[in-house]
């Protein structure tokens, strides 16, 4: 083993450390990480920033940039509103609307922020009518991940593999290639969930969803002025 593969797999190593130990944000590693490889001589900085003017990384972000937009407008519970009133109390028309939802969401988004998306739908859902989150939760993660295949930006994966192409003199992949295939997996996939994964979900009693989700306890000190 050379001293080059050597500090790498160190690096490689203390990375997955500092995820797995979740107290410092994933940001702060992956950027802690380049200026590691930089500061040790394993890439000179002009090959670090690289990935900084690639179209790939920007698309990226504007996923990203996009899916806390939706978030911070209300989308969200807009949405949990009307799916809500369609569901009603019926846990039978919950799950497929749900998953329904965040495949045809997935499909044109981050399938990871739309996850996050539609979680705090989940828990409330769950809270509402007295279950455990976990019989939902696990639905919408695999239906999630179902459609990550059907267009171009469904997934990081995809812009990465579809930029390498085009560096070596490959075609592009275009936005709906993978929706021959993607499709038929997804619907087959969201079937057997639907019809046979939920029905292997243990009910976790112990684990159910607070009443009361969003609701804190607050102390606020009013002062008032002598003419007040």
């Amino acid at each position: 083993m050379t001293p080059d593969i050597a500090i790498c797999l160190t690096i490689l190593a203390g990375a997955v450390l500092a995820f797995a130990w979740d107290r410092i944000p994933a940001d702060v590693i992956a950027l802690g990480v380049m200026l590691a490889v930089i500061a040790t001589g394993l890439l000179p900085p002009d090959k670090a920033f690289a990935g900084f003017s690639s179209d790939t990384v920007m698309m990226i972000l504007g996923l990203l940039v996009m899916s806390a937009a939706l978030i911070q407008t209300g989308v969200v519970e807009v949405t949990g509103r009307y799916i809500f009133d369609l569901a009603g109390r019926n846990p039978a028309i919950f799950l497929p609307v749900i998953m329904v939802s965040v495949a045809v969401v997935s499909a044109f988004m981050s399938n990871t922020a739309a996850t996050a998306f539609f979680v705090p739908l989940v828990i409330g859902y769950a809270s509402k009518i007295g279950v455990s989150p976990s019989k939902f939760l696990l639905p919408l993660a695999f239906a999630s991940i179902l459609t990550s295949s059907v267009t171009l930006i469904s997934t990081s994966t995809n812009l990465v593999v579809s930029d390498l192409l085009t560096r070596y003199q490959q075609p592009p992949m275009g936005m709906f290639e993978l929706a021959p295939v993607g499709i038929p997996i997804a619907i087959a996939g969201i079937l057997y969930v639907w019809a046979i994964g939920t029905r292997l979900i243990p009910q976790r009693e112990d684990q159910k969803a607070e009443g009361k989700i969003g609701e804190r306890k607050y102390q606020a000190d009013v002062v008032v002025t002598e003419n007040g």
